[in-house]
């Protein structure tokens, strides 16, 4: 990863927020501002063509007020203080275009789509984190396509990937690129035990706060997406960036928005331009459809398409293989398409819920604990590993180091993992927690509700079975260690979670 221009911050150990509820609040006084190209602005003259492409008509923020006086998914209480970040929300507007292809999507990937001239109005909102001082900026924005699994905007991939973003100088923004994220009346995924209030879309969770918000439908997503995007490389002291120099830009997303990013990279990508890498975190073997009729709908199987002029790595877990049907969408790697299957995790896991409770404590106390319903769920390995992918593509896109290639995990004719003797998945990424286990980690889970489909499952080794792999204390942290090391030198942890695995083991009382 290129030399950081900042100060060294301390670590976060967190995750994905697929559950997450509201957090901090913005400061400053509401303004509105035209943004994009099609509009006045007070820009400085632009070096990156990206700057003259068309964005939204107006941009509204920072946004204050409503019932709970913060933003729907913003960062837990004190982050800002303490990683010396801003949090502001902004309102965008603009006319919105379709990108249909004048022939049926085909499972290549090679989808020619072309902006369409009717429009549709929308308005929706983003939220933006970018370091307080411009010193501490490295350059590149992370814009996440906002998860809308269960019924209301989730912010997954900055639970996981806090850790690097906040200690190494990003700034990122969280899109409401969707319509079941903001208006009434969409349905999502049911979630045991959890508050009506936060599984709701934004015009229900704070109508005060956002009712004046307006969303056309999912056809229009993909250029809502893209004119957020565009907005943040707006360069005028007043513009959501504060002023700070993008340089580029990297999308993320997970589950429900990996497919739609996938379709991105597909169908979008190739007529903007905008991105500059990809990280497409838990799909499964299909995309999302460009559009309403029905030669826009996605086939069921869809592989990224070879030729993509900038990096895409996908993230995969073993829910999204056997369950999601990924296992049928395998491609081979190239140059400008990675996969990575990482053994023992779950396409949700423990962390999901850790990230959404801390999240959650700017406006409630209340608390989610899907043990009643799921049983002990996955406790797995994916959030430093995703980490890692992370800095992968950043190096990647900063100067064509390529990723490490990950091994497959072992499956059957039917697409079924293969396991060993204590029921851990073969092959894949390896890392402590499945070459040096104390329990069985899976991406399945014996229950039939489907959000604890969705969170696997994680079954703590029994004493004989502890005995029967670690003799002593030593040999377990002399496996931990030897399977951190390991993983370090393939790529797949960074050093500092290796060296925060061996000290743990060394101070676990395991085989005991």
């Amino acid at each position: 990863m290129r030399a950081p221009r900042f100060r060294p911050l301390p670590a976060l150990a967190i995750a994905l927020a697929l559950l997450g509820l509201a957090s901090c609040s913005s400061d400053g006084n509401e303004a509105s501002r035209p943004s994009g190209g099609d509009s006045t602005t007070s820009t400085t003259t632009p070096a990156d063509p990206r700057l003259d492409l068309r964005g939204p008509k107006e941009v509204t923020g920072p946004i204050e007020g409503g019932k709970y006086g913060v933003p729907y998914a913003g960062m837990p209480a004190g982050w800002e203080k303490q990683y010396g970040y801003t949090e502001d929300e902004y309102f965008i507007s603009g006319d919105a275009v379709a990108y249909p292809t004048a022939e049926p999507l085909t499972e290549d990937g090679r989808w020619a789509a072309e902006p369409i001239s009717a429009t549709k109005p929308y308005k929706t909102r983003m939220i933006v984190r970018h370091p307080v001082d411009p010193a501490d900026f490295n350059g590149t924005v992370v814009v996440e396509w906002l998860n809308v699994t269960a019924g209301r905007d989730a912010d997954p991939e900055f639970g996981y990937l806090a850790d690097e973003l906040l200690s190494q100088g990003y700034a990122y923004a969280a899109v409401s690129a969707q319509r079941i994220g903001v208006e009434p009346g969409g349905l999502g995924i049911e979630v045991p035990g959890a508050i009506p209030e936060a599984l709701q879309p934004l015009k229900d969770w704070d109508p005060e706060r956002y009712g004046e918000l307006d969303h056309p439908g999912d056809t229009w997503s993909y250029d809502i997406y893209t004119q957020a995007t565009r907005a943040l490389f707006d360069r005028a002291a007043d513009a959501p960036m504060g002023g700070l120099v993008v340089d580029r830009a990297l999308a993320v997303g997970e589950s429900q928005s990996a497919y739609r990013l996938a379709t991105y990279v597909n169908a979008v990508q190739p007529v903007t331009n905008l991105f500059d890498g990809f990280l497409i975190h838990a799909r499964g073997r299909g995309a999302a459809d460009l559009g309403d009729d029905p030669s826009q709908k996605s086939p069921s199987r869809v592989l990224i398409r070879p030729d993509t002029e900038v990096p895409v790595l996908q993230v995969e877990s073993e829910t999204d293989l056997e369950q999601l049907g990924f296992v049928g969408a395998r491609q081979d790697d190239t140059d400008q398409v990675r996969t990575w299957e990482i053994a023992g995790a779950a396409h949700a896991d423990q962390s999901t819920l850790d990230y959404a409770i801390k999240a959650g404590r700017r406006w409630t106390d209340a608390k989610l604990d899907l043990s009643s319903s799921c049983g002990t769920i996955n406790d797995g390995p994916q959030e430093p590993v995703l980490q890692a992918a992370f800095a992968a593509l950043d190096t990647w896109v900063d100067d064509g180091t390529l990723p490490t290639k990950s091994p497959r995990m072992t499956t059957d004719d039917a697409g079924a993992i293969v396991r060993d003797d204590d029921g851990l998945a073969e092959g894949g990424i390896r890392t402590p927690a499945v070459d040096a286990p104390i329990a069985t980690l899976s991406g399945t889970n014996p229950t039939p509700i489907v959000i604890c489909s969705l969170f696997g499952s994680s079954t703590p080794f029994t004493p004989e079975q502890l005995a029967a792999h670690y003799p002593d204390h030593d040999a377990y942290v002399t496996a931990v260690t030897k399977s951190a090391d390991a993983a370090v030198a393939d790529g797949f942890l960074q050093q500092a979670t290796a060296d925060a695995l061996i000290a743990e083991a060394k101070k676990a009382d395991i085989p005991s």
